[in-house]
């Protein structure tokens, strides 16, 4: 099928909007259906795929709602097509500190729901286990009406060995 950059490069020629790109993925808004997101990672070994596919949390409100994962393990990208939530308002930008803050175990979470702090302890364990860092800031952070969505809390320690997903962008006319 292609590369992960050629299906960005298709989604921005048939005029999906871009909404954000990080170090493993960009994510693009439907423009069929407006509750939908596609997210375009790069490689199947992005951290968050670990997280995605971790039926453990699936069930938790936190959690994001993944509707399909698409993987192409020959070309090395996968397409996730997901919920569509609202950036954290920054008016919470200090409940994303705290929420980084207790999973990386750095304080009790006491003003956290119960459900929040067992997902972010998912996290945590998922994180020591796969050997992934912590990587939880507003923008991994969403938000589904009034509920917190943590929604890409993982990253490889590797995230300065290639050039991102985001840098890529920026240096491109990924829609030609």
């Amino acid at each position: 099928m292609g590369t992960a950059y050629t299906v960005v490069r298709n989604f921005a020629k048939n005029k999906f909007k871009l909404l954000g790109a990080g170090y493993y993925a960009a994510v693009f808004e439907s423009s069929v259906d407006p509750n939908l997101v596609y997210k375009i990672g790069r490689t199947i070994h992005d951290p968050f795929i670990t997280y995605a596919t971790s039926t453990e949390y699936s069930n938790n409100i936190h959690f994001p709602k993944i509707y399909d994962i698409y993987f192409d393990i020959e070309d090395d990208w996968y397409i996730a097509k997901m919920e569509a939530l609202t950036p954290l308002p920054e008016h919470k930008y200090p409940l994303a500190k705290t929420i980084e803050k207790f999973a990386k175990g750095e304080t009790e979470g006491s003003e956290l729901s119960c459900d929040l702090r067992q997902l972010l302890s998912g996290v945590s364990k998922l994180s020591e286990a796969c050997e992934f860092a912590i990587d939880l800031h507003r923008n991994n952070i969403m938000t589904r009406g009034t509920t917190i969505v943590v929604t890409d809390p993982l990253a490889g320690y590797d995230l300065f060995t290639e050039s991102d997903m985001q840098t890529w962008i920026e240096g491109k006319d990924y829609g030609k």
